[in-house]
């Protein structure tokens, strides 16, 4: 019997194990609307919203002018408080100090005869 010839042997090739990539459903896909009605829906929405805001600053606006002279007053009366506090402690001061100069001068002085404080006081003591 005659010898079969075997088939060349192969080599063993490494197999990379790749797992499947998992796909989402496909669905239908939406029908688009023309580039000009969306441009225009954007513009629109985005308009509206600024309007909305530009309304909204000046109503702030309209209401902080109205409170500004009230304001004003205020600050101006609060400011006139404090200037007469401060002239008021300002004359006592002052007062306090040229009564205490006063006091000091009378001590230091001689009494004299002739003038009309002695006899003031003569005249308070009967």
């Amino acid at each position: 019997m005659a010898k079969k010839k075997r088939p060349a042997a192969r080599k063993p090739v490494a197999k990379s194990r790749k797992k499947p990539v998992k796909r989402p459903a496909v669905s239908k896909p939406k029908k688009k609307a023309p580039a000009k009605k969306t441009i225009a829906k954007k513009v629109a929405a985005n308009a509206s919203s600024k309007l909305a805001k530009g309304k909204k600053l000046a109503r702030k606006i309209v209401k902080s002018a109205s409170k500004a002279p009230a304001r004003a007053k205020k600050i101006v009366q609060q400011v006139t408080e404090t200037i007469s506090s401060v002239a008021e402690t300002t004359t006592q001061v002052v007062a306090t100090g040229a009564g205490m100069v006063v006091g000091a001068v009378e001590s230091v002085m001689p009494e004299s005869s002739n003038s009309g404080d002695s006899e003031k006081q003569d005249s308070t003591t009967h």
